[in-house]
Order: structure tokens, then sequence, then C-alpha cells
């Protein structure tokens, strides 16, 4: 009897797990589709409540509203052409974080996300905007 509620608890555990994967890279597969159409009404829905975005250095926090028109108002001066993930990862902490190309007609951005956990719900928590 104790094997088999051990063998319960591993297997709960494990399928937790890759359910956590899967979520993570939900969101940022979801969000690298926004990024290459340039829909920020899309890319905010999978936001914290607060995100940090930075522009070349410049880190400001921002609600949901304001960073929905801060990054309309970048997509509109940068016209995207597509946004291609170059690698991805996941720390000891369980935080997933990409860097990728958004190449746009003006030049191309070096992209950082950091994606955490938020009350069981993966969430873009980070942004890093450089230009290339």
């Amino acid at each position: 009897m104790k094997s088999s509620l051990k063998n319960i608890i591993l297997a709960t555990s494990v399928v937790a797990s890759i359910d956590n994967l899967y979520a993570q890279d939900d969101v940022l597969n979801k969000a690298k589709l926004a990024f290459a159409k340039g829909n920020a009404n899309s890319l905010v829905t999978y936001f914290n409540n607060q995100v940090e975005i930075s522009f070349d250095g410049n880190k400001v926090s921002y609600n949901k509203n304001q960073s929905e028109i801060v990054l309309a108002d970048f997509f509109k001066k940068n016209q995207v052409k597509d946004f291609i993930i170059k690698h991805q990862g996941n720390s000891k902490e369980g935080l997933k974080y990409a860097i990728g190309t958004l190449q746009c007609q003006s030049g191309n951005y070096r992209i950082y996300l950091l994606i955490k956990q938020f009350n069981g719900i993966f969430l873009i928590d980070t942004l890093d905007f450089s230009k290339e």
C-alpha cells in the first residue's frame, strides 16, 4: 500500500512538472507570435500586473495598460518583420528566459524576456529591448 501511495505521489509530481513546462512554453510561444505580428494588445495578455520594460538600459515599471500603450507606440514606430528566438532556458529557481531578435524595418532589436510564476500562472515579468 505504501509503495502504491509513493508511486501515485511520484506520478502526480511528474505530471505537475510537465504541466509547468508546457505552461511556460505556451506563454513563450504565444509571446513569440505576438512579437512577430507587432501586436501589443496580444502580448500584454501574458504580462504580470506590473512589468519592467527596458529600452537600451532605461528601465521603467509599467502596469498592463501603460505597457500596452508603450509597446503599441514602439511597434508603430518600428514596423515588425519577424521575431526569432535565439536562446531559451530555465533557471534553478524555476524562471524561464528567452533571448531573441526582433527584426524591424528600422533595424533589429535584441529582446530579453523573463517569465515568472505568479499564483500558479506563468507570466512575463521583464522585457528588455536593445538596439543591435
